[in-house]
């Protein structure tokens, strides 16, 4: 059995601007750690 997961770093429990989003946001990298713990727990 094979089982895909999609993500995107907007649907992230501590996003909440879209400018976080952005590589160019000072904070983009912890965004990022969360995006890849959520995906883990799944």
């Amino acid at each position: 059995m094979n089982v895909y997961i999609t993500c995107d770093i907007e649907g992230c429990a501590d996003v909440t601007h879209p400018e976080e989003c952005s590589v160019a946001y000072s904070d983009y990298a912890a965004a990022r750690e969360q995006m890849t713990l959520e995906v883990a727990a799944a």
